[in-house]
């Protein structure tokens, strides 16, 4: 009898281990799927700063190459507002 009782025991574990996966799996599914979707829109992101970061970094460089060639002694500096401005007497 308590072999049956073991065997009845291991039965019930098998079928509650059987349910619980069906249940976890759509759970994981949908967890799955907004995770990618939130990686694809930081993936998304990034690269619009990176672009954003490069055109402002040509636009520094231009404006430095242009104050050079102008023979002007100032250095291209970016304030904590975000704003691009030139400082007069900047050593390089």
């Amino acid at each position: 009898m308590k072999a049956q009782s073991i065997s009845t025991t291991a039965t019930s574990i098998k079928r509650l281990r059987s349910r619980l996966a069906r249940w976890e799996l759509p759970h994981l599914r949908k967890l799955a799927a907004r995770l990618h979707e939130q990686l694809e829109e930081v993936e998304r992101r990034a690269a619009s700063a990176e672009r954003c970061a490069e055109m402002w970094q040509s636009l520094a460089e231009q404006l430095q190459d242009d104050m050079r060639a102008t023979g002007e002694p100032a250095t291209v500096a970016l304030t904590m507002q975000g704003d691009l401005i030139l400082v007069n007497g900047g050593a390089q």
